[in-house]
């Protein structure tokens, strides 16, 4: 099979600071209050994969009003997505892993992580998990071009396109925020590779119990 072809933008600006290879991550975990045991949760799994870890407080949904579009918790998970990517733009690193805190990692994630970005030549944002509306093109194995996607549990973006995405996000105010990304993926060079899958619970976006059981079916993990 061929590389896919298709153009794209890429995020203008030169990377500055540390971690041009996988072999320091830094993940930022949105995390609320009142959800202490998840997180306990993701820092083991970090841990065990030797990531450095930062808390990212979720901005939580009782605490906001819904919209003609959103609802609350929508609203909230924007903005708690736009406070990791503030911290991913702001940081020195020329990289950095937004989690939500109810993912599990997939085996031997840290080398997986290196080897996904060692094999892309250029990239803007990495999604590691979610469900495709539109069928990526074919890149290399285990890795395809981002047509349009929803998800938002774990990504990598470099930090000047985080800094476009939070443009993108405040621009679109009466849109999710993984409807947002889904706009606007294919503009730019954005992959998928399934690395992360998303633990069954209760979603503090729908305030119920899901089961999520495609998006748990990952190298036989679970």
């Amino acid at each position: 099979k061929k590389k896919a072809g298709r153009g794209g933008k890429k995020a203008k600006g030169k990377s500055r600071g540390g971690n041009k290879s996988a072999n320091e991550i830094k993940a930022y975990c949105i995390n609320l209050n009142r959800s202490q045991e998840r997180w306990e949760q993701v820092k083991r799994q970090t841990e065990e994969n030797k990531i450095k870890i930062e808390r990212i407080e979720a901005v939580d949904g009782w605490g906001q009003r819904s919209t003609l579009y959103l609802s609350s918790a929508e609203i909230a998970v924007r903005e708690s997505h736009l406070k990791a990517l503030r911290r991913v733009a702001m940081s020195g690193d020329d990289w950095g892993l937004i989690i939500e805190d109810d993912i599990f990692f997939v085996n031997d994630f840290k080398k997986r992580v290196k080897d996904l970005i060692n094999n892309l030549e250029e990239w803007d944002g990495i999604w590691l998990g979610g469900y495709e509306k539109k069928k990526g093109e074919y890149y290399k194995e285990g890795i395809t071009r981002i047509v349009s996607q929803l998800g938002a549990f774990g990504y990598i973006v470099k930090k000047d396109f985080a800094e476009i995405l939070i443009g993108k996000i405040l621009g679109n105010e009466n849109m999710a925020v993984d409807g947002v990304y889904a706009k606007y993926q294919h503009q730019y060079k954005c992959f998928r590779s399934v690395l992360i899958g998303h633990n069954p619970g209760v979603s503090t976006i729908l305030n119920k119990y899901v089961d999520y059981k495609p998006l748990r079916q990952i190298d036989g993990n679970r």
